[in-house]
Parts: structure tokens; sequence; C-alpha cells
């Protein structure tokens, strides 16, 4: 069980590396003031592209763009994040930017 198990690691790593969308078309600044409140799911799409999503059981969903720093493009905490919650309507409730860290 313990070889099968090496066996797939690489497999399971490689799917979790592809989950993650590429980085937004524009500047996490231009996409916060892009994304105004009661913004719909299909216009922040097509405005930002794919994002990492969390559908919560209560209707509400979670997207997530990421922006790497071009000096630190494997540090998670040098990358610029926009963290957008949506409604159970599917509109724009909150969001948050946070600069990357160095």
């Amino acid at each position: 069980m313990k070889r099968l198990w090496l066996l797939l690691l690489p497999a399971v790593l490689a799917a979790c590396a592809s989950a993650v969308p590429d980085a937004p078309r524009m500047t996490p600044q231009a996409a916060q003031a892009l994304v105004a409140a009661g913004a719909a799911k299909a216009d922040v799409e097509a405005a930002l592209g794919p994002a990492l999503r969390i559908d919560f059981d209560d209707g509400h969903t979670v997207w997530a763009y990421r922006w790497p720093d071009a000096r630190e493009p494997h540090d998670t905490r040098a990358a610029s994040e926009l963290v957008i919650l949506f409604d159970r309507a599917g509109r724009v409730q909150k969001l948050r930017l946070r600069p990357g860290y160095r």
C-alpha cells in the first residue's frame, strides 16, 4: 500500500498545482476598483478570468485571485491577493485586497 501511495503522489501533486488559475489580466488595484459592490459573477469572471473558487453550503461563494511577485514567484507571502465574497444571488457582497509582503 505504501508503494502505491509513492507511485500516486506525483500525479496528486500535479493535479493540485494545475487547479490554481493563472494571474488575472489586470493589476490588483484595477481589479479592486472594477469589482464594485453588487457586480455579478459573470461580470467579474469576464474581467478577471477564472478564479480559485470555494462554494459554501449556505449559497455563498468565495473567489480568490493571486498576482505573484515577479521577484519571488514561488513565495505565496509575496503575492498580492484579491478575495471576493458573493452572496446567494451571485453578487459581490465584500472584497479584500491584500498586498504582497516582502
